[in-house]
């Protein structure tokens, strides 16, 4: 028997460093987390032999979509300027996301904005993108 699923996207966590981005999101796409690299690289020689070799690569980007109108845009400027001024990191904070309403999770310790993201301006609101590159501690993409 078929059983009813439902995904609501208020239940979709994000928090920044202290920062809970919980309202100001866009209404579209609001969190994508990519790899940046492939883990994992495959070489073939001529005769078919294929070798894998593990990259050990963990960086992740995930990008936060928010109303241009969000308090969120103004924590995250505070974070990149405050990284650029002191020495040592200062922006580095944790990130997480997760689904309340199902069994997906990413968690990172260390995530930074590596620059700051296009801003545009017209005749009605649109969206800012900002990116995060994040050294993963947990990628699950557990579903609903």
């Amino acid at each position: 028997m078929p059983k009813l699923k439902v995904y609501s996207c208020n239940q979709v966590k994000c928090i920044v460093g202290v920062f809970p981005v919980e309202s100001g999101r866009s209404d579209g796409d609001f969190i994508k987390i990519s790899p940046k690299e492939d883990r994992y690289i495959a070489r073939q020689g001529v005769d078919g032999e294929t070798t894998r070799s593990d990259t050990g690569a963990c960086i992740v980007r995930v990008t936060v979509t928010v109303m241009q109108t969000s308090s969120a845009n103004a924590y995250f400027s505070a974070l990149y300027n405050g990284d650029i001024a002191a020495d040592g990191g200062a922006g580095v904070v944790p990130l997480g996301i997760t689904d309340l309403g199902g069994r997906s999770l990413f968690a990172s310790a260390e995530a930074w904005i590596p620059k700051m993201p296009d801003q545009t301006y017209a005749k009605e609101a649109g969206t800012i993108d900002w990116d995060f590159d994040c050294i993963v501690s947990v990628n699950f993409a557990g579903g609903n």
